[in-house]
């Protein structure tokens, strides 16, 4: 049941960030976009921080089921404000009624995909249900997406976002889902010491944010984000090998103005990227993707740290932060540097990517 509510959570947010971000792009002045792009972004930091500060003050007495009620109430107030307060975009066209027995279809076929996962579920356990369950939603995932228009007219656009955001969701997953264990586990940190730090990182990413896509609307989107990328490289060992909390909790702060600065530009640039007849789901989608191929992150540095024991005697959780780190940056910058660039395209009509 709780894979079933993971799922149908992961359904909802896969959805909003995509169409949150369009909506967004399509309705603010050019000149904007930079500074918006920024704040859109920082709202993950901001709600990581607002739940760290949730953690101390409702996990001790409520457990995680407390923490998830906890985390319904934002967005149940946010989904009410959308509906009743903001209005679309100048640029949506509204669509053709469509016959009200596709919906029906639709519904009909994600309940019978949903039930197949869950007999599953049943039949094989958890673990190897898991895998039988991926071994064959990928193959379909990635052959329905190839049959689509999109992707068969824009297939390689469509690759290279995909591996561009698998850099990105590796560089956030990777300084951030094992940052409190590494913490804990190698700096034996209490409750307090690793929430105070999280809240630090957190402040730190949410001005990195603000302040680098801000920066890409006169520097340029590739510009910039190939420079934040380069500038955590001498961050990360700082980052990764600091002994004091003072020294953890600095270079907390500033590799997160880099991870957070670097991902500030990406909804204006995956937006200003995208063919206008699919920026709603475009964006999303890659965003998703990339970070489908990134959830191996935490198992690969859980596993790296511990094999430290066996060589150094010792949970290395820096090296694990560091090398993920540095891979990502590296192929961030990369592919940047390699991809094209649409600063203030057209939202309402295409508009050719430059180099």
């Amino acid at each position: 049941m709780f894979l079933i509510a993971r799922g149908l959570f992961g359904v909802a947010m896969g959805g909003i960030w995509g169409i949150g971000a369009s909506l967004a792009f399509e309705s603010i002045q050019p000149k904007a976009r930079g500074f918006v792009s920024g704040l859109l972004q920082s709202g993950y930091p901001s709600g990581y921080l607002f739940a760290s500060l949730a953690f101390g003050a409702v996990h001790a007495s409520f457990g995680w089921r407390g923490m998830f009620m906890v985390g319904l109430i934002p967005g149940l107030l946010l989904a009410l404000y959308i509906a009743m307060a903001v209005p679309e975009s100048p640029v949506w066209r509204r669509p053709a009624v469509v016959n009200a027995g596709r919906h029906i279809l639709h519904l009909v076929g994600v309940a019978v995909i949903l039930s197949a996962m869950l007999a599953v579920l049943i039949r094989f356990g958890r673990e190897e249900g898991l895998v039988y369950i991926v071994a064959a939603v990928v193959p379909l995932v990635i052959v329905a997406g190839f049959l689509t228009p999109f992707v068969r007219q824009h297939w390689k656009l469509a690759i290279y976002a995909i591996l561009l955001m698998t850099g990105f969701n590796f560089f956030s997953h990777g300084t951030q889902d094992i940052y409190p264990t590494f913490l804990r586990v190698q700096h034996h940190f209490d409750d307090a010491t690793v929430t105070f730090i999280t809240v630090v990182l957190n402040l730190g990413a949410i001005v990195g944010g603000l302040t680098f896509a801000s920066f890409s609307q006169s520097f340029g989107r590739r510009k910039t984000v190939i420079m934040v990328a380069l500038l955590s490289l001498p961050v990360i060992y700082f980052w990764a090998s600091a002994q004091t909390v003072v020294m953890l909790a600095a270079s907390a702060f500033l590799m997160q103005v880099c991870v957070q600065g670097a991902w500030g530009v990406v909804p204006v640039h995956l937006n200003e990227l995208s063919p206008p007849n699919v920026r709603g789901t475009f964006a999303g989608t890659v965003y998703q993707l990339g970070n489908l191929i990134a959830s191996v992150n935490a198992v690969f540095q859980a596993e790296l740290a511990e094999s430290g024991r066996q060589f150094l005697g010792l949970d290395h959780y820096g090296l694990a932060l560091a090398v993920v780190a540095c891979f990502a940056a590296l192929l961030i910058a990369t592919m940047m540097f390699l991809g094209p660039e649409a600063k203030d395209a057209d939202m309402g009509r295409a508009a050719p990517a430059t180099e």
